[in-house]
């Protein structure tokens, strides 16, 4: 079986937390109740468990398909 490759869709998940008024990684990592070295690690290619994925995804209007598109 391949390895799941990350596709995390950085732009869209900055835009929308903008939108929420987070412009620094340290207010973007707080908006999801996570610290800034996780939020860092979903952006080299670690991928949340799904019940936090699916909470970034509600938070940010997003569909779980719209931040971690398959590859």
């Amino acid at each position: 079986m391949p390895a799941m490759v990350n596709t995390f869709n950085e732009a869209l998940f900055d835009r929308r937390c903008e939108d929420l008024g987070a412009d620094t990684e340290v207010e973007k990592a707080a908006l999801f109740g996570i610290n800034v070295t996780t939020l860092f690690r979903y952006r080299k290619g670690s991928v949340p468990r799904l019940s936090k994925a699916r909470e970034i995804a509600a938070k940010l209007q997003a569909s779980l398909d719209d931040l971690w598109p398959a590859a």
